[in-house]
């Protein structure tokens, strides 16, 4: 075993172990009946498993204790009402944005799904946004916001309104305890699917939904093989991907001889990682090899990593323009679009190719880690080349002239549409539908199943997960979950937290080891009473 496979081994260890005691104290507040901090507790380990790999994508312990909740602190399920001449389906979302393809792909469900009448609920805003209540409203339903309150109340609620549906599909985030209060112990009302948009990474399901939907195979795989849900509890919906682009070809940026090549991602996505290579390095070899091309990345502002750097060596031919609400405006402007490495954004990509842009991802991923690319929205292998020449001498393609340039917007265009037609995609809903009223009443669940035992195939998609996913410190999660505790709680963490603080301090000031000072906000169970 070698050294960065040791240290990332111990990293995955110390994470582990953090996730543990953080879910001890979660069962300690339950017991306590203390729900409120105990939900508290239990997000914030799913939170922290979500960010900091911990050799788990699926917690059975966490499952438990939020069940524990659940039956202690929620009345059961109303009984369910009979169905109407309409499907009535409430889609829930932990949270609903301007930017950011969840919120835009379960509007497009709502406004595709025209048998039904579809509602949403938000778990954790006081407000629903413009686009998705349109959406709603154009279908006959309702919007109902959730947040701003105690999590165990919205749980309530939660459980209480979906009696009024025959169908639950949620667009969570993976940490979101109140659809798994909510559909958890006690509950006895309307299917719930969980929809598995973040699938590489830790995911916090309800244990009575009974349904994991995935959008494509390798997410599929880490659900059953991963997760160790049942493959029979699994469903494949592909995406029904938007038609913004209406076959339109991108115009490109300059008639000087320059070739822009466009790029879209969260920052993170752009930044070093320990897999190799790294985006700036592509990049990098690209500029060096194509003194035509420009880079332009839209998502990182110009003072994050790489960018600076980029930006010194390659001045005027390397642009970051930060985050926009609407990125098509920069898409319909550029050549080519470059998909981001290790790590993919499959909207941007999917995005690009609606507009006839030729579309390039480098799928160097093995195994289960195949999850951190999207080569299966690629058709064509010389648009997915499996290593890094075979990507620089595919870029060399791409920029020699306009018409190999156009030939690869047809292509992506071509992969784009035979993605899923809108009503092949129906009939898959409407297949879904059936399945999910079939196990429930079967009595089918996907709690039925535990979570496997960690193994090595497990520990090499972690150690990749290591590298890919920036690791947020538990210093920042207890810092803003703080007011979610009760009044005990937040004394009690607001004092650790200024000692972390001051440890973490003197710890840099003697060049000494940070990590271990985090075990410190990580109360013993037995310290609920203090």
């Amino acid at each position: 075993m070698t050294p960065v496979v040791q240290t990332a081994d111990a990293a995955i260890r110390r994470s582990g172990a953090i996730v543990d005691r953080l879910i001890d104290v979660a069962v300690s507040r339950a017991r306590a009946r203390r729900f409120s901090s105990a939900a508290q507790w239990a997000r914030t380990a799913a939170n922290y498993a979500m960010t900091n790999a911990c050799g788990q994508l699926r917690s059975t312990r966490l499952e438990v204790t939020i069940d524990l909740i659940a039956a202690r602190a929620l009345p059961v399920s109303p009984p369910r009402r009979p169905l109407g001449d309409r499907r009535r389906v409430l889609h829930v979302l932990s949270e609903a944005a301007d930017i950011g393809g969840l919120t835009r792909l379960a509007a497009r469900w709502i406004t595709h799904d025209e048998t039904s009448v579809s509602s949403v609920a938000v778990t954790r805003q006081t407000h629903v946004t413009a686009s998705l209540e349109a959406a709603v409203r154009r279908s006959g339903g309702e919007v109902h916001a959730l947040g701003g309150g105690d999590p165990v109340r919205s749980a309530g609620r939660l459980r209480g309104l979906s009696a009024e549906f025959d169908t639950v599909i949620c667009h969570l985030q993976p940490d979101d305890p109140i659809p798994a209060l909510a559909f958890g112990a006690g509950y006895g009302g309307p299917p719930v699917a969980v929809f598995n948009h973040a699938d590489h990474l830790f995911l916090l399901a309800p244990t009575r939904a009974t349904t994991i939907v995935d959008f494509r195979p390798v997410g599929q795989a880490l659900s059953i093989r991963a997760r160790g849900y049942l493959p029979q509890a699994c469903f494949m919906l592909p995406l029904l991907v938007p038609d913004d682009g209406n076959g339109t070809q991108a115009s490109g940026a300059s008639d000087d001889g320059q070739v822009v090549a466009v790029t879209v991602a969260r920052p993170v996505k752009f930044q070093d990682t320990a897999l190799a290579p790294t985006f700036a390095g592509i990049v990098a070899e690209a500029l060096e090899r194509h003194p035509n091309i420009v880079v332009r990345a839209v998502g990182p502002r110009p003072e994050e990593a790489p960018w600076p750097e980029l930006q010194r060596r390659y001045p005027a031919r390397v642009q970051a323009v930060g985050p926009v609400s609407d990125p098509m405006p920069y898409l319909r402007s550029a050549d080519v679009y470059i998909d981001t490495f290790p790590f993919s954004s499959l909207t941007s990509l999917l995005e690009a190719s609606s507009l006839s842009l030729p579309v390039l991802t480098l799928d160097a991923h093995h195994g289960l880690r195949r999850a951190f690319g999207i080569a299966d929205f690629v058709a064509d292998d010389s648009d997915r080349p499996a290593d890094l020449d075979g990507f620089l001498a595919r870029l060399g393609d791409l920029v020699s002239g306009p018409e190999e340039r156009r030939a690869g917007g047809e292509r992506a265009r071509r992969s784009y549409e035979l993605m899923v037609p809108s009503d092949e995609w129906a009939r898959n809903v409407r297949d879904l539908y059936e399945v999910l009223d079939e196990r429930v009443r079967d009595g089918r669940m996907l709690g039925e199943s535990a979570a496997p035992l960690y193994d090595e195939e497990l520990a090499h998609y972690h150690r990749g997960l290591l590298a890919i996913e920036q690791r947020v410190p538990l210093l920042w999660t207890m810092i803003g979950y703080l007011p979610g505790f009760d009044d005990r709680e937040r004394a009690w963490l607001s004092a650790r937290i200024t000692l972390v603080r001051a440890v973490q301090k003197v710890a840099r000031t003697l060049r000494l080891p940070v990590e271990g000072a985090e075990r410190l906000l990580v109360p013993a169970p037995r310290e609920g009473r203090s």
